[in-house]
């Protein structure tokens, strides 16, 4: 049998260990919140199932604060303009924050020189008297077809060999930028030298 000193001893732990239950939950009621580093950029960490089931709100977009060093009023990103003979990256320049950005774009707009050209030259087939109907035709798709011949080979080069071009610097991202600026802007030139004009 049980004696009653025994039963007394379960009832008393018993009744201790409810106590420090409660203690520990009153504790945890009164504990601070967790610390979340930047509140602002992350949705709320749910804590229970109400939570976990309601939607999130997005955290707002992250904008980069501006450089300590950069001049008040300054523009944030350079003028793109077209790359020329005298100034072959356009208005770049390499010691800029934003070098490849404005490489990229000025890359992107010589390949829009390029096709701006050849699209003027095809046009321009309708104003040349001495040329009848079938073979405008012809020269139109001539033209199509070494543009897309010639935009083939440039991206072969500008990808595959930029690597091993001589006097190569720069980084070889900024080398297939820098070849693709180089060849659109032979490209524009030799399809108006050529074609531009009344023969």
């Amino acid at each position: 049998m049980v004696s009653a000193r025994c039963l007394f001893r379960v009832a008393f732990f018993s009744r201790l260990a409810g106590c420090a239950l409660l203690v520990a939950a009153a504790r945890a009621e009164d504990a601070a919140p967790p610390r979340q580093i930047a509140p602002d950029l992350f949705a709320p960490t749910p804590r229970d199932a109400a939570a976990i089931a309601a939607p999130h709100p997005i955290a707002p977009e992250r904008i980069a604060p501006t450089p300590p060093d950069a001049p008040i009023g300054a523009a944030a990103r350079a003028t793109i303009v077209m790359p020329t003979r005298e100034r072959p990256l356009g208005a770049c320049e390499r010691t800029a924050r934003d070098w490849l950005t404005c490489l990229a774009a000025t890359a992107q707009l010589s390949d829009s020189a390029v096709e701006d050209t050849n699209t003027r030259l095809i046009v321009g087939l309708d104003r040349r008297p001495r040329l009848n109907p079938v073979t405008r035709q012809a020269i139109a798709t001539a033209l199509k077809g070494a543009q897309e011949v010639w935009r083939s080979l440039r991206e072969r080069e500008c990808a595959d060999l930029a690597l091993i071009e001589s006097g190569l610097t720069a980084t070889l991202y900024e080398a297939r930028l820098a070849c693709r600026i180089r060849r659109d802007l032979e490209r524009v030139e030799a399809l108006s030298a050529h074609y531009g004009e009344e023969p």
